[in-house]
């Protein structure tokens, strides 16, 4: 991942006291040729392009402080150009097709960064053979400490294993306990806050939600195991 700085800052609009942020799922996906786009969902490049290239305008005058991105397997320059044509200067971000697809861009420094990835021979999850996510590309969690007027707050910003050939909440879970494992080796502070974002792949209002295929839990239970992992709760 490369942390730099770019363009002029937007100021920020949020009060002294807070921070506002986004996630957003870029879809910026590549396809795979052969492989049929209905079992393997992506975008073919041209209209890739087109929607990377608007997203400088589309962020232009937002007010959130901190935006995550993920699924950047493509257009790199494109939307890094944007962003930070758009104000948010500040980005800790990803710059290859098989990495781990996210990124943060910020209104405010970014003072440290790090990643840490789900699957790795020497330490976290094994790859499955029969799990496609756990080798064709590098997902993880990227950490940003980002200093708003001079206040630090640490951001995570995830990309869990999807649902897309089986139900994988167990596998979610053991990312989940990354992420906590991640922040306990910061120490940061009682007194700082942290937040985390990003494609976690839960569905918080499960049945209640009709998709394409039906929900695999009941009563919020997978969505709740969430937030118990990362010892977290809802903002």
């Amino acid at each position: 991942h490369t942390q730099g700085t770019q363009g002029t800052c937007s100021a920020s609009t949020s009060d002294a006291s807070s921070i506002k942020i986004m996630t957003y799922n870029t879809f910026q996906i590549y396809c795979i040729p052969g492989v049929d786009k209905k079992t393997f969902k992506c975008q073919e490049a041209e209209a890739r392009t087109e929607r990377a290239k608007s997203f400088g305008e589309w962020f232009k005058g937002r007010d959130e402080d901190v935006v995550l991105l993920q699924e950047l397997w493509s257009n790199h320059d494109v939307i890094l150009a944007g962003m930070t044509a758009a104000g948010f200067c500040h980005y800790v971000m990803t710059e290859e097709q098989s990495g781990s697809g996210l990124a943060i861009f910020s209104k405010h420094p970014i003072a440290e960064n790090s990643f840490k990835d789900w699957y790795d021979l020497f330490g976290g999850i094994r790859p499955e053979i029969l799990n496609p996510e756990s080798y064709i590309a590098a997902k993880g969690v990227l950490y940003a400490r980002v200093m708003k007027n001079n206040q630090p707050i640490n951001i995570l910003n995830m990309h869990t294993n999807s649902d897309s050939i089986a139900d994988k909440h167990d596998v979610r879970m053991q990312q989940f306990n990354i992420v906590k494992e991640v922040i306990d080796s910061k120490n940061i502070s009682a007194e700082e806050l942290v937040l985390m974002g990003g494609d976690m792949n839960e569905d918080k209002d499960c049945r209640l939600l009709k998709c394409d295929r039906q929900a695999k839990c009941e009563n919020q239970t997978y969505y709740t195991d969430m937030l118990t992992a990362l010892s977290a709760e809802e903002v």
